[in-house]
């Protein structure tokens, strides 16, 4: 598991890559999956909400917490689905569904 204190510098990074208005580098964009890979998700959820329950919470923070957990989520969507990018279940028996 990846330590909390990690995940806050990564979106600490990520908060102000993308409060630059710039588009978001390919770090930025590996972040979410990587962490999905290594099993970390559930760490993102509790630091957005972490954030978002503080007195001051920090709009960059919850963000980047956002951005990352985004990525996150989509990696494990696919992985679900078996590969398939669009989301569909992965159909072991062959048969197309109507297509």
């Amino acid at each position: 598991m990846i330590p909390r204190t990690a995940i806050a510098q990564i979106a600490k990074k990520i908060g102000r890559e993308l409060n630059s208005g710039a588009e978001p580098s390919e770090e930025a964009l590996a972040t979410g999956p990587i962490l999905a890979e290594a099993g970390a998700t559930p760490e993102i959820v509790g630091r957005l909400f972490a954030e978002a329950q503080r007195n001051r919470p920090n709009d960059r923070m919850i963000h980047a917490y956002a951005f990352m957990l985004e990525g996150a989520l989509g990696t494990l969507r696919v992985q679900a689905s078996g590969g398939d990018v669009d989301g569909r279940p992965c159909d072991r028996g062959g048969a197309q569904g109507g297509r």
